[in-house]
């Protein structure tokens, strides 16, 4: 085979790898939006509280979001458990307020996407992905389900996910 005919074949394997990842994300995107038929199970398997990189909201810092408007990184020196996880913050006064009244400051939905759970399902909340409203904060999985999420809020999309929510959590924040 000749260097141009192998540097061919090798554009065309990575065109189909990243045609394969469209594709998979767009079928993910696709059940997200339509629910599935394993939701019912998704919510059972779920932990209460988002800690999938080992503590709540990846670290961050969840009392940051209402006090300076901004997703700011926990620091481990000023964690706080509640719920079966640990929380961090960025300063031992955030710390504080949250010890006070940690479930006006948890996010909604355990910290899982908002979106995703008006659909009926569980999907990691990303806390670089956020909006506060009405003085909820709300994670979502990425900047797509996000945008989707405050479009369908004129549409009762809120009152959707607090009710999948509370089929399963009726206790939880």
């Amino acid at each position: 085979m000749t260097l141009q005919a192998d540097n061919l074949a090798g554009t065309r394997l990575v065109t189909a790898a990243s045609r394969l990842r469209e594709v998979l994300l767009l079928g993910l995107i696709t059940l997200m939006m339509h629910g599935c038929s394993l939701s019912h199970m998704s919510w059972h398997m779920t932990d209460p509280i988002n800690k999938r990189s080992g503590v709540a909201v990846s670290g961050y810092d969840v009392v940051a979001y209402r006090r300076d408007g901004v997703a700011s990184k926990g620091k481990k020196e000023f964690f706080y458990r509640w719920m079966g996880a640990e929380w961090d913050f960025v300063s031992a006064k955030n710390r504080n307020q949250f010890s006070n009244n940690p479930t006006h400051y948890a996010p909604e939905y355990g910290g899982y996407c908002a979106y995703s759970a008006s659909k009926g399902i569980t999907f990691y909340g990303d806390p670089k992905y956020w909006i506060l409203k009405d003085d909820r904060l709300f994670l979502f999985f990425n900047a797509y389900t996000r945008r989707k999420f405050k479009e369908g809020v004129a549409d009762g999309i809120i009152g959707r996910a607090d009710t999948n929510w509370e089929k399963y959590y009726p206790k939880m924040p």
